[in-house]
């Protein structure tokens, strides 16, 4: 029987960079049936906030590309939704 893995995806834009992110994450793991799901332009703390409580629900991975200048305080947004994260270094240019 096939498993399945959930990805979310949320991002500024349009979460093409996500979506590739996640194709290749889920690439590495063939027993898994992947599904995607895509929460576009999210530019306020409300948005993510819902879309990591409906990530935390379902069990998901969640995947998140930003790269406004305005970047969250991802410690308060963890503690809020009581999600766990592991982050990347992500490095500006």
């Amino acid at each position: 029987m096939t498993q399945e893995l959930n990805l979310y995806i949320m991002s500024d834009s349009v979460g093409e960079t996500g979506l590739r992110l996640a194709q290749a994450v889920a690439a590495q793991f063939p027993e898994f049936e992947a599904h995607y799901v895509r929460f576009p332009f999210i530019h306020n703390k409300e948005k993510i906030y819902s879309s990591l409580d409906e990530a935390k629900k379902e069990n998901a991975l969640a995947i998140m590309t930003f790269v406004t200048d305005a970047s969250p305080n991802w410690q308060h947004i963890t503690r809020k939704t009581k999600a766990s994260l592991r982050s990347t270094s992500c490095h500006r240019f």
